[in-house]
């Protein structure tokens, strides 16, 4: 791997209001950092050109300001757009035991003894380092009611703030949403509930996405989006009676429909196992089709199941006819072009693990193989050429059709 010395020319400095927003989430604090340098693992095995695990070191100078190697603020930029999409793994708090004993390591293992002395404003009830104390050895303080009474008030504001938060991601994320949203408030909540909803879809058009606003769960009804130069469209109370009157024909209907999978015979392209060459095969793939509740239509998923090959000659049956190809190459002994047949027959044959799709994720590993070969183009790579004749000794069955 390239070190961070010889590409210093790709230096960046992480956003201040980001880093805010991410010391937010996993509560600001002594210890917080190193909790962001643990989440931002799997994001950086994501990153072509990140070969290995980021070092503590890398995301605190990020953390703290300072010029680092540019992929390290990609990688931030993508744990806090995870953050943000869900908060719950890393905010959901534990839940309140009856003793304090028990409560102790969970606390301790969300956040430090001095967030949840400010948290909880437990300075009516004792000092701060009374508290520290007690948290570490554990035992059973006098005011032990008191503050778990006011931990379980709190727990309940961020159950609740995640909840809320979680459904306004999915609404702004699923905009053909809408009519089935306000439909289902107009019913259960009355035109008020239904307007509230159809506010919402419109500051949704507004949100700067240059402000990321992620969860706190110190302020777990802090608000959720920073609006672009505060230019929130006003209500547009024509547009929801139109929908009123025409019934919202968009409308998804929470029934449940049954699970499907269809057969189709169509064409993908597969590639060698070095991702140098790729070809146009023809298969049949199965469509299956999941219904999914929360968006009330179905999921569609596919995998190949046959595949058509072509096989040398001697798979021939009697009266088969072959399919052939003339091409003009170069012949080295010789010194000139000379005329070459190529024969096959077309067999089907059941898909495995060894046909290799070129899909993104082909196209994710020859951008690492780029990444890591300074001398290697893209041009080098899923170069096409039409299909090759398959090979026998595999253990594979074919059939004619």
């Amino acid at each position: 791997m390239t070190s961070y010395r010889e590409r210093q020319d790709r230096t960046a400095i992480y956003s201040d209001r980001s880093c805010r927003e991410l010391l937010r989430t996993f509560r600001d604090a002594r210890g917080s950092k190193r909790r962001i340098w643990e989440a931002s693992k799997k994001h950086g095995f994501n990153d072509v050109e990140i070969q290995k695990a980021l070092s503590e070191t890398a995301i605190n100078d990020a953390l703290n300001g300072k010029p680092v190697w540019e992929p390290v603020t990609g990688v931030l930029d993508a744990l806090l757009s995870d953050v943000i999409s869900n908060p719950r793994p890393w905010c959901e708090p534990p839940e309140v035991p009856e003793s304090f004993d028990e409560f102790c390591g969970p606390a301790s293992d969300y956040a430090t003894s001095n967030w949840w002395f400010d948290l909880l404003k437990l300075d009516d009830l004792c000092k701060q380092t009374t508290f520290q104390s007690w948290l570490s050895r554990g035992g059973e303080p006098k005011v032990w009611p008191e503050i778990r009474e006011r931990v379980i008030d709190w727990r309940a504001r961020v159950m609740r703030g995640l909840d809320r938060w979680e459904e306004r991601v999915f609404e702004q994320q699923n905009p053909e949403m809408m009519q089935t949203i306000i439909k289902d408030a107009l019913d259960t909540g009355g035109l008020l509930a239904a307007a509230r909803a159809m506010k919402r879809f419109q500051e949704y058009g507004a949100v700067n996405h240059y402000r990321p606003v992620a969860f706190d769960p110190a302020e777990p009804e802090r608000p959720q989006f920073d609006f672009e130069y505060s230019n929130v469209p006003p209500f547009d109370a024509p547009r929801l009676r139109e929908l009123i009157e025409t019934g919202f024909p968009r409308y998804r209907s929470p029934d449940r429909q049954p699970d499907y999978s269809v057969i189709e015979r169509t064409t993908r392209y597969f590639c060698s196992d070095n991702l140098v060459w790729e070809w146009e095969s023809e298969c049949e793939v199965e469509k299956r089709f999941t219904w999914d509740p929360k968006t009330r239509t179905h999921d569609r998923s596919e995998h190949v199941v046959r595949v058509r090959v072509k096989k040398d000659v001697s798979h021939a049956v009697e009266g088969e006819s072959l399919s052939r190809t003339y091409q003009r190459v170069w012949d080295r002994e010789r010194r000139c072009l000379v005329d070459t047949e190529t024969a096959w027959v077309w067999r089907w044959r059941k898909a495995d693990e060894y046909d290799t799709l070129s899909d993104s994720y082909a196209r994710e590993r020859m951008m690492r193989l780029v990444a890591l070969n300074e001398h290697a183009d893209f041009s080098m790579y899923l170069k096409q050429k039409p299909a090759p004749i398959e090979p026998d000794g595999d253990g594979r069955r074919y059939t004619v059709d």
